[in-house]
């Protein structure tokens, strides 16, 4: 197991807070919640929704989670050094939903922002046994974020030390437009 802790609710961010100080603020912004390792670096990060909340809100929550997602590796790598194989990630959760996503960077300046899990919590005794593959995934998470902490916590990186991305974020507001691509298609033929 790793040393982790869990933050009270709405603590501020010291990712954010770091990122934030080119942009003339003071302080950090806040998540729901967010989980710790090593006493102060920041690796998960969560919001709670109620269940009739509006997709505008949901999606700003996503939003919210994914700045928090690329200060907290900026800073992990600035600490740790870099590492192709650590991660954060978080965790919205939308009444009965919950919904898990990772950031990494696999190369210099490309953040890659996705879904590692969805769940759906039991709302009534006979969907029960949903609980099975809800419990799986979470494990699953938690198996994740151990190999990034173990990663970020070896000796040696596989580019060395010494490399680190400051963040570059702009104070004005930037349009990103999201695609939705399906997955490939595979075909099989007949005999």
């Amino acid at each position: 197991m790793f040393n982790k802790k869990k933050k009270r609710a709405n603590g501020e961010s010291d990712s954010s807070k770091e990122r934030r100080k080119s942009d003339n603020h003071k302080h950090g912004r806040k998540s729901d919640f967010r989980v710790l390792f090593n006493k102060e670096s920041e690796i998960i990060f969560g919001e709670i929704k109620p269940p009739r909340a509006t997709n505008v809100i949901v999606n700003k929550a996503l939003i919210k989670l994914a700045e928090f997602m690329k200060g907290s590796l900026d800073l992990l790598h600035k600490l740790f050094g870099y590492s192709q194989a650590s991660e954060t990630f978080r965790i919205i959760i939308n009444g009965c939903c919950i919904k898990c996503f990772s950031m990494d960077i696999p190369f210099d300046g490309l953040y890659r922002f996705k879904q590692i899990g969805k769940m759906l919590l039991p709302t009534e005794n006979a969907n029960f046994l949903t609980i099975i593959s809800v419990i799986e995934n979470l494990y699953s998470l938690m198996k994740r974020v151990e190999l990034s902490i173990d990663e970020l916590n070896s000796p040696t990186t596989p580019t060395g030390l010494s490399y680190h991305r400051d963040s570059n974020t702009s104070p004005h507001l930037v349009h990103i437009p999201v695609l939705n691509i399906p997955p490939p298609v595979t075909l099989t033929e007949f005999y």
